[in-house]
């Protein structure tokens, strides 16, 4: 199931929006020369989720049931930037996605990020399909105009060798087959 209603548009597919190779651009009309600028190479293969434009306090719905694994601050996850420490996180990067839930759903994890709030999933619980796991938010980090734009941002991790074959970025695919 879609985590937010169909109304609300893809702002990034999947895979798209490659960083590698892009010179970063100062200029704020530069597309993604200007988010390289700003983050890095912080996606040399494209984009491992989708985006979906929506505004902040929209509910966000488990795409299937299963187990929340993690509930809290992105900043505070577990792991240095060693292999083990990236995979222990779930390769997710500690500074980017914000407020986030990670759910063990049936075909794999499920990443739900940059919410406003995530309370009413907490660690451990257990949640249905459809049930509202968190609102979206536009979260980045934990400091002063730590932002991005309002929407969701969601994975569908289906690989814990995190690979980067097959179509599959760090492991996830396109979460839209979810």
């Amino acid at each position: 199931m879609r985590p937010v209603p169909e109304t609300f548009p893809v702002s990034q597919d999947f895979g798209g929006g490659a960083t590698a190779g892009v010179a970063p651009s100062p200029d704020p009309n530069s597309g993604i020369a200007y988010l390289v600028y700003l983050y890095g190479n912080y996606q040399p293969l494209g984009h491992a989720g989708r985006d979906i434009a929506c505004p902040i306090g929209t509910p966000v719905r488990a795409m299937a049931g299963g187990t929340v694994l993690w509930a809290d601050w992105a900043t505070n996850l577990p792991g240095d930037d060693s292999w083990v420490g990236w995979a222990s996180r779930w390769f997710l990067y500690k500074r980017f996605p914000g407020i986030c839930s990670v759910i063990q759903h049936p075909w794999g994890i499920g990443v739900y990020a940059h919410l406003s709030d995530n309370n009413m999933a907490p660690a451990g619980m257990k949640v249905r399909e459809g049930q509202v796991i968190g609102l979206s938010g536009n979260t980045k980090a934990i400091g002063p105009a730590e932002y991005v734009g309002a929407h969701l941002h969601v994975e569908a991790l289906i690989d814990l060798g995190y690979s980067n074959a097959n179509g599959l970025i760090y492991g996830r695919t396109d979460p839209a087959q979810f």
